[in-house]
């Protein structure tokens, strides 16, 4: 692997308790992490990962920034915010506030830099059904919707908590951003290994986040369908306070 290998920054939020740090845990090392403490300020994991670029590999690294949900912490973690790349906001799918909230960590990150968010949206993905109404009660920047230029992945954890996951519906609309910026809808549960084995589904629709990330940033693209890859060697990790 080059030394020079380019690092994109991945932003991932939500309320405490969610599943954040399970999840990174599992994409890194692919293995669940079970009964993850809380984190205090920041962890960030890097994957190092690999993707073709029209026939072009190109081998980059992947920061996932997790960072603390503490309502505590709010003034102080807008630190972690600078110069992101992509965008996760994370929600317990049995826990209908935490998808609620997701709103105000829109908002929170948005307003924090002025900056614009983005996401594509994956066929087929399916999401969480709630009110337009109650989203609505919930809103950053006077109930203004935004567009966006950053990938966004809205990821909805403890699948197996959720009886009826498989009905239920989520739109951009729903976590404060205008229904015409597509973005990323994707379910799982973390602490299943077999859900981010590279050959399964809910793999397939991070790989397509992974890959917009990349190609945002480095060719100001759109496409998509390329063949993505991640790469299994040096993983590490660093912890931020």
């Amino acid at each position: 692997m080059a030394a020079h290998m380019e690092r994109f920054k991945l932003l991932v939020v939500g309320d405490c308790g969610v599943g954040k740090s399970s999840f990174v845990c599992g994409v890194v090392h692919q293995t669940p992490l079970q009964n993850a403490p809380s984190t205090i300020g920041c962890n960030v994991e890097v994957l190092p990962y690999s993707y073709d670029d029209n026939g072009r590999q190109r081998d980059v690294f992947l920061e996932f920034w997790d960072v603390g949900g503490s309502s505590g912490h709010r003034n102080s973690r807008s630190i972690f915010y600078n110069n992101i790349d992509g965008l996760i906001v994370v929600h317990d799918l049995s826990n209908r506030k935490s998808f609620l909230n997701l709103q105000k960590w829109v908002g929170e990150t948005f307003n924090s830099n002025r900056q614009e968010f983005t996401g594509i949206t994956v066929s087929g993905s399916d999401g969480s059904q709630y009110n337009d109404d109650e989203c609505d009660a919930i809103s950053h920047g006077g109930g203004r919707k935004s567009t966006t230029n950053i990938p966004v992945l809205v990821l909805g954890t403890k699948e197996d908590q959720c009886n009826n996951a498989g009905e239920q519906k989520r739109n951009a609309h729903h976590i404060g951003l205008s229904n015409d910026s597509d973005v990323i809808f994707c379910s799982m549960n973390c602490l299943q290994e077999g859900q981010l084995q590279k050959n399964s589904n809910k793999w397939q629709s991070l790989h397509a986040f992974f890959h917009k990330v990349i190609d945002v940033r480095l060719n100001g693209a759109t496409r998509r369908n390329t063949n993505l890859e991640s790469n299994s060697e040096f993983r590490g990790r660093k912890k931020i306070y």
